[in-house]
């Protein structure tokens, strides 16, 4: 059986994830093979800015992914949908004000999971909505990766809708790996608690030592971490700090010269 890539949802990867990306000819879930062939793989562009250990892409990853030299660690914050859908209810509006993020803030992007087995990496993170659990959930089983599903608990949660009902204190993280690969936090529960910081280089930036904890977790000093929406360079900065080096890309521009700045602001820290 087959079909034309991108026209079709993926029965084993989940609703709305089609079965077929520009990596392969083949889905990583049911095995279909598209008739379509894929597109050619490029050349990667000019890095918007590059050290000793942080390369940052401008550019829609989906275009960039392809082209990447293997990595250890896939550590993201994909945009989804936080702005756009948060419904605030008028207290909430009142209390708040609008949420609005801009239209990079959609809906969680699927379409992003196919390619990232590509990347060779042993490990990945995905910080996400429970709504997209299973999904995340099915794209693993379909790729041999062992999971769990990770929490990080605010102390100073925003408290949409508290007014009518459960606030939601902290945010999932989807982890998944392959077996033998990279992991340095035996016995550790994957539970982080830490306040939300003042978030004035991107609205939904994750705290450095929450990120550098993931990293250390799955990498060893001189890997190569991969964050395909880098936003502010949270992820660059923790990999740079720990001695390990990082890819970056991200497709606002503002993003990505505020990220080149905080990595120009640092010195290589040695012997971590």
């Amino acid at each position: 059986m087959s079909r034309t890539r991108g026209t079709t949802s993926c029965p084993m990867l989940g609703t709305g994830l089609p079965c077929h990306g520009p990596v392969s000819p083949q889905c990583a879930g049911c095995g279909d093979v598209q008739v379509e062939s894929a597109p050619a793989v490029g050349s990667l562009p000019d890095p918007y800015y590059q050290d000793e250990a942080v390369t940052i892409y401008h550019g829609d990853c989906r275009e960039i992914l392809p082209s990447l030299p293997k990595v250890d660690l896939v550590l993201t914050d994909p945009p989804y949908g936080i702005s756009q859908e948060c419904g605030l209810t008028e207290v909430g509006m009142k209390r708040y004000g609008q949420v609005q993020f801009g239209d990079w803030d959609g809906s969680f992007p699927s379409w992003v999971l196919p390619l990232l087995p590509s990347t060779g990496a042993g490990s990945f993170y995905l910080f996400c909505p429970y709504q997209v659990l299973g999904e995340l959930d099915k794209w693993a089983d379909a790729n041999s990766l062992q999971r769990r599903v990770l929490w990080w608990k605010k102390t100073n949660p925003t408290r949409r809708n508290g007014d009518v009902y459960w606030s939601i204190p902290g945010e999932h993280c989807f982890y998944a790996k392959r077996s033998g690969a990279t992991f340095n936090a035996a016995y550790e529960v994957g539970f982080f608690e830490s306040s939300n910081i003042n978030r004035s280089n991107h609205p939904t930036e994750k705290p450095l030592p929450l990120i550098a904890r993931l990293c250390i977790a799955s990498t060893d000093p001189g890997d190569m971490v991969l964050d395909p929406f880098l936003g502010s360079g949270t992820t660059a900065v923790a990999a740079k700090k720990l001695n390990r080096k990082c890819i970056g890309i991200e497709i606002e521009e503002r993003y990505c010269e505020i990220a080149a700045n905080r990595c120009r602001q640092m010195v290589m820290e040695l012997g971590l």
